[in-house]
């Protein structure tokens, strides 16, 4: 059995500091710990499934880097940028890194944006940073109904591939479901989404109302009391399961409210 597996060569660089800028390196699956580095630059560096432990990286320029499946653990990364960098299949954990790699660095395939915002989004709400938490949400909602709608309507071989039949049917209706959800309240994101639905519910109680239950009313009477009748202070003489309708509509908005309120608070 032990034959199956042979070593991976991996060196090791702890408490150490980087003196000077960096250019054309490989540090391939290599391991750093506590390493220090002060407004340096790195240039074209290859740290391919490197391992970034409680690392020191200040103010510091990396351009054109590879941190392909790369971990970084503990670390700060406060003030360095990050241009044309891939972190495909990276994830950051207790990291303290600005939020503008999140546009500076994000993969440009949907699959893998979206995990990169994702793990982006969990490393910031470990720190209790709610903006960069909002900001990675947004990315990963957009990379999310990307890749819904590729996977049911692109024509390219991989997801042509991927999904076929029954499969693809399922991400149309998950597509469907999201947008949705999207323009009902913004995935969860988006207050005003919310109000925005109740005035177009107010408008067609509005004009159930004016056309078919109230014919004596005009639709701007039925406008004005639409709300009294939706929130329960008025029960006008509608039918049994008209005003059960209106009563899980009213529970359903409730809830998605007080859904979006609760996790707005978490993240602080």
């Amino acid at each position: 059995m032990k034959e199956q597996f042979e070593d991976i060569s991996r060196e090791r660089y702890e408490d150490k500091a980087i003196n000077e800028n960096l250019s054309n390196e490989n540090f391939e699956k290599n391991i750093f710990v506590r390493v220090v580095a002060m407004k340096k630059t790195f240039n074209n560096v290859d740290f391919k499934y490197c391992v970034f432990d409680s690392v020191y990286f200040r103010s510091c320029k990396f351009n054109s880097c590879d941190f392909t499946g790369s971990k970084f653990i503990n670390s700060n990364l406060r003030g360095s940028s990050f241009s044309n960098c891939d972190f495909k299949y990276s994830s950051f954990d207790k990291t303290k890194v600005d939020n503008d790699i999140l546009h500076n660095s994000a993969p440009s395939e949907e699959n893998w944006k979206l995990d990169f915002a994702r793990t982006l989004r969990t490393n910031y709400q470990q720190l209790g940073d709610s903006k960069s938490v909002n900001m990675a949400i947004q990315i990963e909602l957009a990379s999310t109904e990307e890749h819904l709608r590729n996977a049911w309507k692109s024509k390219k071989q991989y997801y042509r591939g991927k999904y076929q039949g029954i499969d693809r049917l399922q991400m149309f209706f998950e597509w469907l479901a999201h947008k949705f959800l999207g323009y009902i309240w913004g995935n969860g994101e988006s207050g005003w989404r919310i109000v925005k639905s109740l005035l177009i519910i107010f408008i067609l109680l509005a004009l159930i109302d004016a056309s078919i239950f109230s014919t004596n009313c005009n639709f701007l009477d039925s406008l004005i009391r639409a709300p009294s009748i939706f929130f329960g202070t008025i029960t006008p003489q509608y039918p049994s399961f008209y005003l059960t309708t209106i009563t899980v509509i009213r529970l359903v908005i409730i809830g998605l409210f007080i859904s979006l309120i609760v996790k707005r608070l978490n993240r602080r």
